[in-house]
């Protein structure tokens, strides 16, 4: 994101520009660009090619969306972890193996680029099982990025946790009230959710 834009949040700024639209779902292999959700039919589809980068980008927005590199910087020297989260908000489950890695290593060295170390920290996109795999969880392993998460919201035991191939759970944050927030936590401890 050194552009300050990702596909998400630019496919909701143009949504009215149908041809970008159309663009951007035919990278994927979408044919039909009048779905009412393009977002989420690219998710479900979840087939990405190489040309993937170059359909979505825009020319530089005057607020950028994103954090840049030196507020990064700030907030890492002030003791917040930056983790992976891939290049392009991808569903790694349906990469081939050569764009995967492509979009991890771009991550991990910029991430790597702005604190000075490597990051073992990797939010898998979209996080839920059906949007990785084991080859995922092996290739990200493979790259150092032994804290793996998803947002499958289930409880877990220590000796899980130890387990070097599990990948722990995460609650999202967005814009929910501290009072929701609560109730994801300890829904979890009512019931193993597996989604």
């Amino acid at each position: 994101m050194t552009k300050g834009e990702n596909w998400i949040s630019n496919l909701e700024c143009y949504a009215g520009d149908m041809a970008y639209v159309r663009t951007v779902m035919s990278s994927v292999g979408i044919t039909d660009a009048s779905v009412a959700d393009p977002v989420g039919a690219i998710v479900q589809r979840g087939k990405f090619r190489s040309s993937w980068g170059a359909s979505y980008h825009r020319p530089w927005h005057d607020n950028p969306l994103y954090l840049d590199r030196d507020q990064l910087k700030q907030l890492h020297s002030e003791g917040v972890t930056l983790g992976d989260h891939t290049w392009d908000h991808v569903v790694l489950g349906g990469c081939s193996d050569e764009m995967m890695r492509d979009q991890l290593t771009q991550g991990v060295d910029l991430i790597r680029s702005i604190t000075g170390s490597h990051s073992v920290h990797h939010a898998i996109p979209f996080g839920k099982r059906q949007h990785y795999n084991a080859r995922c969880v092996k290739l990200l392993l493979s790259l150092g990025l032994t804290r793996i998460y998803n947002t499958n919201p289930y409880r877990f035991t220590a000796k899980e946790a130890r387990d070097p191939h599990f990948v722990f759970p995460r609650i999202g944050v967005i814009e929910q009230s501290p009072k929701e927030l609560l109730f994801y936590i300890n829904r979890t401890l009512l019931r193993r959710y597996d989604l």
